[in-house]
Formats: C-alpha cells, sequence, structure tokens
C-alpha cells in the first residue's frame, strides 16, 4: 500500500517529530573555508618558552668560542733574503673571533700550499729577539712605513722551514698555537672576550570589536554560543596567525614619528644572517635539487649546532611546493597496498648522516606564493618567545555607549640566540 501524506488546515508541518515545533529545514551546520589548504599549524609550539619580559627591550647573552680556522690570501711574497716571508691578509670566520688576534709567534698551517709559517710581525707588535728587540723588515714587505707594524688585518709571515714562502690566491689557515723559544719572557699579549649582547623589542598588536545590543541579543545565529562569543574567538584567532607571521617575518625597529615609541618586534628570518641560500624552483631538476638539499643540510642547517650532541636535531619547516620536491626524491620509498588498494608515501623525518630534520609542512609558507617553495630550518632552543600579554580581552566601552566595544591585546617578543644555529633554503 503506498504511503500518501496528508497535511490538514492548521497542521504545522515540520522536520521534528514535534507538529508544533518550527524549525527550519536545514541542517544547522556552519560549514567553514580556510585560507589555508590544511589547517594552521602553529610552529611556535615546537619552540621553547622563556621567562616574561620585564622591559621594552629583552636582551640576552651569547658567547662565541674562539675558532682556530680562518681565511687569508698572499699579499705580497718576499724575495732574495726575504725569499722566506710574505705578507698576507687574514680575515675571521663570519660569527666567531679569529685572524685579528694573531700574535708574533703564533704558527698556521696554510692548507692552500702546505705550508707551516710563523707570525713576524702584526699591525701593533714585532717578534721580538732573545735580547728583546723587535725583528725589523723592509717596509716593502710590512706595508707600511715601519719596519715593525703591518697594515690593519694583514700579517708578514715566516716559513718554518727553511724554503721560499709560496705565494697563495685564497686559502683556510689553521692557528697551532704559540711556540716560544728555549728561555723566553712572558710575554705573550693577553686575550679577553667578551659577550655578544643581542635584543628585540617587545611589541603590542592588538584587535577589536565590536557589538550593538540588537547583535547581541536579538540576532538569531547557528553558533552554539553567545554572538559575543563567537566574535570574540573568531577575533583571537585573527591575532593569533597575525602574531605567528611577526615572529617569522617581522622587522626589529623602533619608531617615534608619532610621538610615542612604536617598537616592532623582529621575526626570525629578520635576524638570518649567515646561512642564507637560494635556489630557482623553475630550472632545478629533481637530481639537482637533491644534491642541493644535502649540501644545504650539511653546509647551511647544520653548520652551527647549539645542542653540541653527537646527533643534533631540528626543525625544517617546509612550503607546499618545497614539500613536494621533497617527496619526489625519496619517491623511491613510495609504499604500495594491494588489498586496500592504497599508495603513497609519508616523511615526517629526514636524515643525513648523524643530522637529524623533523619536516613540518606548514602554511606558513602559502601556497599560490613565492613563500611555498621555502625551507626555514631552526633550532628549538634557537627562538624563545617571550609572552607578557597572552591574547587578553578587554571591555573598552564608553559610558554613553551603546555599542559594547572589546579589544584583544597582545604583547610579547622572541629572544634569538644565536642566528647561525638557523638556515633558510628560499627563492631569489
Amino acid at each position: 500500500m503506498a504511503y500518501r501524506a496528508v497535511v490538514n488546515r492548521g497542521v504545522r508541518s515540520t522536520a521534528t517529530s514535534q507538529p508544533l515545533s518550527v524549525v527550519p529545514d536545514i541542517e544547522k551546520k556552519i560549514y567553514e573555508l580556510l585560507p589555508e589548504a590544511v589547517p594552521f599549524q602553529a610552529f611556535l609550539q615546537e619552540l621553547g618558552r622563556g621567562a616574561p619580559p620585564r622591559g621594552v627591550k629583552i636582551v640576552c647573552a651569547q658567547y662565541y668560542h674562539y675558532d682556530h680556522y680562518a681565511r687569508g690570501g698572499t699579499v705580497v711574497a718576499g724575495t732574495g733574503s726575504e725569499a722566506r716571508f710574505g705578507r698576507i691578509r687574514v680575515r675571521g670566520s663570519s660569527a666567531f673571533v679569529s685572524g685579528s688576534l694573531y700574535e708574533p709567534g703564533d704558527v698556521l698551517y696554510i692548507v692552500k700550499t702546505g705550508q707551516t709559517v710563523e707570525v713576524v710581525t702584526t699591525e701593533d707588535s714585532a717578534l721580538r729577539t732573545a735580547s728583546g728587540e723587535e725583528v725589523t723588515l723592509p717596509t716593502s714587505l710590512t706595508g707600511t712605513s715601519s719596519q715593525t707594524r703591518t697594515p690593519e688585518g694583514e700579517v708578514v709571515v715566516r716559513v718554518v722551514d727553511a724554503v721560499p714562502f709560496q705565494s697563495f690566491g685564497e686559502s683556510a689557515i689553521v692557528l697551532l698555537g704559540r711556540v716560544v723559544y728555549e728561555g723566553q719572557p712572558y710575554d705573550a699579549i693577553p686575550q679577553h672576550q667578551d659577550l655578544v649582547y643581542d635584543f628585540n623589542y617587545v611589541q603590542t598588536v592588538d584587535t577589536s570589536i565590536a557589538l550593538t545590543p540588537e547583535q547581541m541579543e536579538l540576532v538569531e545565529n547557528w553558533h552554539g554560543i553567545s554572538e559575543l562569543t563567537w566574535q570574540q574567538k573568531n577575533a583571537v584567532k585573527r591575532l593569533m596567525k597575525s602574531v605567528e607571521y611577526a615572529m617569522l617575518f617581522g622587522e626589529r625597529a623602533i619608531d617615534y614619528s608619532l610621538g610615542a615609541p612604536k617598537r616592532y618586534m623582529g621575526g626570525i628570518i629578520n635576524f638570518l644572517r649567515t646561512n642564507v641560500w637560494t635556489y630557482t624552483p623553475s630550472t632545478i631538476t629533481p637530481e639537482a635539487f637533491e644534491k642541493l638539499w644535502w649540501d644545504f643540510i650539511n653546509n647551511a642547517a647544520f653548520r652551527y649546532n647549539y645542542n653540541s650532541s653527537n646527533n643534533p636535531r631540528k626543525l625544517a619547516l617546509v612550503g607546499a611546493n618545497f614539500h613536494t620536491r621533497l617527496m619526489t626524491s625519496v619517491r623511491g620509498l613510495q609504499r604500495t597496498t594491494v588489498q586496500t588498494k592504497e599508495a603513497g608515501i609519508n616523511l615526517e623525518r629526514y636524515f643525513l648522516g648523524p643530522f637529524t630534520l623533523d619536516i613540518v609542512r606548514t602554511e606558513v609558507f602559502r601556497i599560490g606564493t613565492e613563500l611555498s617553495d621555502w625551507c626555514l630550518v631552526i633550532d628549538p632552543v634557537f627562538a624563545e618567545p617571550r609572552i607578557w600579554k597572552n591574547y587578553a580581552v578587554k571591555e573598552t566601552t564608553l559610558p554613553n555607549q551603546r555599542t559594547r566595544t572589546f579589544s584583544i591585546e597582545w604583547s610579547g617578543s622572541l629572544a634569538v640566540h644565536f642566528e647561525e644555529t638557523a638556515a633558510l633554503l628560499r627563492t631569489p
């Protein structure tokens, strides 16, 4: 027997079993569309957390150990009776004290030529004989009007063996220590190493919401919560993303042009100086990318390690396009399951020798932008969020206003330690 619904006059037809209830015949669910391809992942949750700031500027103390390696090149080579001598220009490594602290008597190994030499004169001192007199050299060799001093950043060296000095264009130079002669007085030049202080400003950001009484009480919504609570939740989400982006891309600065100081917090990328590499995604082949990736890990990402352990481990934040290239480089690991008709690959961790990278595909590097081809490697202890106000909500309604206004505020900074421990592989 066919079923026939009969609707009588005055009887309400609804989507419920209660005929007297009037409810729209539609699913009570709000569908949301995010601008991100996947839910936004806060990379700051992977970092540590420092103490709240006590002032408008946070300061961190850093100590760089002495580096025995430096680089240099020949300026002039001696001739005739000075054939064992040469003047070289020396520079230290990018972050560490080196080169400029050479003193007479220091013995150096020149990698390019394989020669071992001894420093004879520097910009402020010279080697002394057993009788206490400074060794003098022709001014054509010292490069100044003095026979015992060289220009700043240059030293005159002498080959310790009785062979001529070999010129070289550019080479690594290794300090082997200061060798003294028998009975030499204690006349070494004192060397004092200081701490390096870096800082970041405490930045305050806010956003506001405003609701009339009608919006708060009379406007029907399907949120399941009050309109005020829903608006506050969404405002906090917007502000959280802004803080995330500021901690990554922000520029450290201070401005007085408005009559009161405005402080801008510097982000991680703003601090990077040492390990920044570029590549052109449109021209690189999968094989070349894999070689570049290995070089980047060995020579940049793990060039300096804050945690001096045998198995350093860091976090790699990668964009969607970079993630695809990385998956392509290990496509031979793709798994296939016949029973469930599934195939694919999942890469959460990448090993190369003693180094480990936790791979995180992040929407911070947005699809459709140049950032999608970027990779940022950071040590979890490299940056510490220092938070003063953590999304504090405060009502700012004036007594003569009907509209209720609320302010959501975040105030804090990012303590950055040793930018050399981080690395960035980006597009030009």
